[in-house]
């Protein structure tokens, strides 16, 4: 089963556009955007479980210094999931 989560990003002030587009190259990242708020970044990733998830983002995603904070939100039941039992 593949593991789904949103990651939301607080960064430096004039530094997304340069993260977003390392962010891009990172395997597992389904879409990422940038925008306007308190989190800079929105992000959707998948990866076969949640310890590779975990792993992504931890070091691939948060790396860099510019990035003060962050939210994930992993899925519990994806649409696939919900649409199965109909």
């Amino acid at each position: 089963m593949v593991s789904t989560a949103i990651v939301v990003l607080n960064c430096e002030v004039g530094s997304a556009k340069e993260i977003v587009k390392e962010i891009q190259k990172v395997s597992g990242v389904d879409e990422v955007k940038e925008v306007i708020g308190f989190y800079d970044i929105i992000m959707k990733i998948s990866a076969a479980s949640v310890d590779e998830l975990k792993e992504t983002i931890t070091k691939q995603i948060k790396k860099s210094d510019k990035i003060f904070s962050s939210m994930t939100l992993v899925m519990t039941n994806t649409e696939e999931d919900t649409n199965q039992g109909s």
